[in-house]
């Protein structure tokens, strides 16, 4: 069975919670409660997100409940700023039509975000993973020509980095 959260355990949890979102050090944290750097680190990432998504759920049923839906707010400015752009479009205003489609894609990440269908952390990894691959495929390219080419390639490069330097001899 695996270990509860020391952080999760605590009496203090709503202080130390209140801490870590309102962005203090992880280590002033774990200083001022007596914890583990890695406690407080494993709580910030496992368990205080679900904090906040469980809050971000209760404010969305809160402003429906209010009629006040910020997403559907959120959509009319969307039909606001798509009319908008069809004009600058439509008028040859293609830098006022460029900030529309701009404007267009921060409502849609915002909404995202609200909605819980984009996770910044994923974003991220999707990033390294992508670079990974990208590195993976230059090893392979490499792989595939003869030391002579690699000689050849290693000057060309050089040149067009501007270094200059003696020729490459194989």
């Amino acid at each position: 069975m695996p270990r509860q959260c020391a952080i999760c355990v605590h009496a203090e949890r709503d202080r130390i919670d209140r801490a870590i979102l309102t962005k203090e050090s992880r280590a002033s944290v774990s200083r001022r409660w007596g914890l583990p750097p890695d406690c407080t680190e494993r709580h910030a990432k496992l368990h205080v997100q679900q904090i906040i998504s469980r809050v971000s759920n209760e404010t969305a049923k809160a402003l429906t409940a209010e009629g006040e839906d910020l997403v559907e707010r959120l959509r009319e400015l969307i039909t606001v700023a798509r009319d908008i752009l069809a004009k600058a479009y439509e008028a040859r205003q293609f830098s006022a039509a460029m900030a529309g489609v701009r404007e267009l894609a921060r409502i849609f990440e915002l909404i995202a975000k609200l909605t819980g269908q984009l996770d910044e952390g994923t974003r991220v990894n999707v990033l390294v993973q992508q670079q990974q691959q990208a590195a993976a495929e230059q090893e392979l390219m490499l792989e595939r020509l003869t030391v002579a080419e690699r000689l050849e390639l290693r000057r060309l490069v050089a040149k067009a980095q501007g270094e200059s330097g003696t020729p490459l001899v194989a």
